[in-house]
């Protein structure tokens, strides 16, 4: 139970708590009110001013009517007076009375009838759009109001009458000046126009325009069966008004058992005062009210409601702003501990000694340390210049834009991406004449050579950020195994004297050139003879080296045939192999194999693979060896397989390098160099071809060779 004081502060702060809701429904109840009221006063206006529109929209309408009507009459009158005009001057330009009557029916649809009557009233020429015309149908016009009006010098139009198919029209009559003063043109103008446009101008829903003659007859509306009834709109409120000189617009009044609204306008047509008027049921205009008063229900409603949110977004907020001020401390406790680890990082960057680059995912240089700078000339300048990149092929070459000093780069193996993965770069020194970057000329000062290793920057979906390029110098290692290389040289040239001295000094004591030696002296020198040859065969395996890596090693390529070369080549191996206990079988070799290259260096790389064969294949084993040849690319493979002990796996990476030699071969035979294969790969590959070898442990070996022929 909460003691004392727990109660009295509860009991102190439960009425203010009241009093602030209490202040704060009030708040809600006046801006209700209040904007209730405001509403109601604004939407008020806004249904009248609605309706005010509604009233406009009919007067535009009316007005747009009364334009078309008039246009109507007016281009018929217009065409009336030109073909008056024409027919006066007597044919004299020489078109034909019947070819400009027929070309004034088609140029104005709502004329139907043309005829020519003479001064005496009698019909002579009646032409029409729509029927025949025969004598018959030649009328005689003496004593009618329309004939004698035209014979004054007049120009009128009748009233309204009906046809035999109940359409409604009036005839504009004008007499034709000229040398035929006497006679007389008459039109029957037909009000279906009229009619079609007051059943195509719609006014919304319930709204519909009409025409009504001088005499207040309907001659156009909406519904047809009006028009025939001749109904008399004389009365109508907008009409009645507009004759009266009163406003006819936006008057309200009941017709046809409706409530109507209606919109009144005078025009002439010949001088004839016409009505276009244009009704629309009230409802229709002022519905608007109706629904805008059940719009306010719904909107006061939805403000009250509105209202009682807002107060629970506010204490929502209220609680959700203290938690947001927490958790924005905190984010400022995190960014400046992210920032000392930044930090951190960047000094760490700084004091590794190596130079290292980071660019973002658009190739562009984010970062470096203070390695970089200094081998690079790198600066802040720098920063955020991209590197050139074309199909996502990053490189070290790519970065000759931001990188000061000059350099030389060539890629030695590319990521699964396409990027470049590991690559060489040497600063300050010209290659040598062979183009090999592993030996250069006038090293300078700022000579440097640098192993380029780049990797992804990857986010936690794995996601490529960029790229991180480190650069390990590689300047003290280089220089130091070149002069291992001129050291390994110049002791092989000195021992190869010697050497070959104590050969030829053994040689003629095992021929007895001396005298004769007892078996026992024999076995001794023909010892040191074996021991001696080996030497020998290490020294030139050094000087081949060293005279491969300084690019010394001069090839002579010329024309020979292979298939010969191949068959020499097994038929010495097949010696060998007999004096080892070994089964040596060489495949029957493709006739006719030309090849460009230097034979000797050739016959060095496969004696190299088929000596590993024979040392490192226990008696008893096999040798085979095989040749193919692909004509159609030029190329063939020799297939050397032994059932020797094979490579352990582990080593298989490292089965190319100097002086590599496996282990399980250690254990078998002491003597060796480790370098045949080395320089059997070099050799094929400077011929354009390739030495690829697959191996399992006590299973045996595959060498397999590919070189170039000439085709054809």
């Amino acid at each position: 139970m909460p003691n004392q004081d727990q109660s009295q502060e509860s009991a102190g702060a439960l009425p203010g708590r009241r009093f602030i809701y209490a202040i704060i429904w009030t708040a809600i109840g006046v801006i209700v009110v209040v904007n209730l009221t405001v509403n109601l006063l604004w939407l008020s206006g806004f249904a009248n001013s609605l309706t005010a529109q509604n009233v406009r929209a009919q007067g535009l309408q009316a007005q747009r009517a009364k334009a078309l009507v008039e246009y109507e009459a007016a281009k018929a009158q217009a065409d009336l007076s030109r073909l008056a005009y024409f027919l006066s001057l007597d044919n004299r330009n020489g078109t034909s009375t019947e070819r400009l009557i027929e070309q004034t029916l088609k140029n104005n649809f709502h004329i139907r009838e043309i005829a020519l009557a003479d001064g005496q009233g009698q019909e002579f020429a009646r032409y029409s759009r729509s029927r025949l015309i025969t004598g018959a149908d030649l009328k005689n016009l003496a004593g009618l109001d329309v004939f004698e009006k035209a014979r004054q010098g007049q120009i009128y139009a009748s009233p309204v009458n009906f046809s035999s198919y109940a359409e409604p029209f009036f005839t504009l009559v004008r007499p034709i000046g000229g040398e035929n003063r006497a006679t007389v043109l008459l039109a029957d103008f037909y009000l279906r126009g009229l009619w079609e446009m007051a059943l195509e101008m719609r006014i919304g829903e319930t709204g519909e325009i009409s025409v009504i003659d001088s005499k207040g007859i309907l001659v156009a509306n909406p519904r047809p069966a009006n028009v025939l009834k001749k109904l008399n709109y004389i009365s109508r409120p907008p009409v009645k008004n507009l004759l009266s000189g009163q406003t006819a617009e936006g008057l309200r009044y009941q017709a046809d058992g409706k409530d109507l609204i209606g919109t009144a306008y005078p025009f002439l047509i010949n001088e004839s005062r016409w009505t276009l008027l244009v009704e629309q049921e009230a409802r229709e205009i002022e519905g608007a009210k109706d629904k805008i008063k059940g719009w306010l229900l719904v909107f006061c409603g939805g403000n009250l409601l509105l209202a009682g949110i807002l107060v629970w977004l506010m204490l929502v907020l209220k609680g959700a702003n203290r938690e947001l001020a927490q958790r924005y401390a905190g984010l400022l406790r995190a960014r400046e501990k992210l920032a000392m680890a930044k930090q951190k990082i960047k000094s760490a960057l700084d004091n590794v000694s190596s130079p290292i680059m980071v660019f973002d995912k658009n190739y562009a240089l984010a970062d470096f340390n203070l390695a970089a700078a200094g081998a690079f000339g790198l600066g802040a300048a720098d920063l955020n210049k991209k590197a050139t990149v074309r199909a996502q092929d990053f490189s070290f070459a790519g970065l000759v834009a931001i990188i000061k000093p000059p350099f030389r780069s060539r890629i030695k193996s590319r990521a699964a991406g396409g990027w470049a993965e590991e690559e060489e770069a040497v600063f300050g020194a010209r290659p040598s004449s062979n183009g090999n970057l592993d030996q250069f000329q006038d090293l300078g000062p700022d000579y440097r050579i640098y192993k380029i290793l780049t990797a992804p920057l990857r986010a936690a979906n794995g996601a490529e950020q960029g790229f991180v390029v480190t650069a390990q110098d590689l300047t003290r290692e280089k220089l130091l195994d070149q002069l291992k290389s001129e050291f390994i040289s110049i002791a092989a040239h000195q021992l190869r004297t010697p050497l070959s001295a104590v050969k030829w000094t053994l040689k003629m004591l095992m021929d007895e050139d001396e005298g004769p030696l007892n078996d026992g002296q024999k076995n001794l020198v023909n010892k040191g003879f074996q021991s001696n040859e080996r030497v020998i065969k290490l020294v030139n395996e050094l000087l081949n080296v060293s005279r491969l890596e300084e690019g010394k090693f001069d090839y002579k390529f010329a024309v020979f045939d292979f298939s010969r070369f191949y068959k020499e080549l097994a038929d010495s191996v097949r010696a060998r192999a007999s004096l080892s206990g070994l089964q040596f079988t060489a495949g029957r070799p493709p006739a006719d194999l030309p090849v460009k290259a230097d034979k000797e260096k050739i016959s060095l790389a496969l004696e190299a693979v088929l000596d590993n064969s024979l040392k490192y294949t226990p008696a008893g084993g096999t040798i085979k060896m095989a040749m193919t040849a692909d004509r159609a690319v030029g190329r063939l493979a020799i297939a050397i397989t032994d059932s020797g002990i094979g490579i352990p796996a582990a080593e298989q990476a490292k089965l190319f390098s100097k002086f590599f030699r496996g282990s399980n071969v250690l254990k078998m035979e002491t003597d060796g160099s480790g370098l045949g294969l080395y320089l059997a790969r070099n050799i094929i590959a400077r011929h354009g071809g390739s030495l690829t070898v697959s191996s399992q442990e006590k299973q045996g070996t595959l060498v397999k060779i590919e070189l170039p022929f000439l085709k054809g």
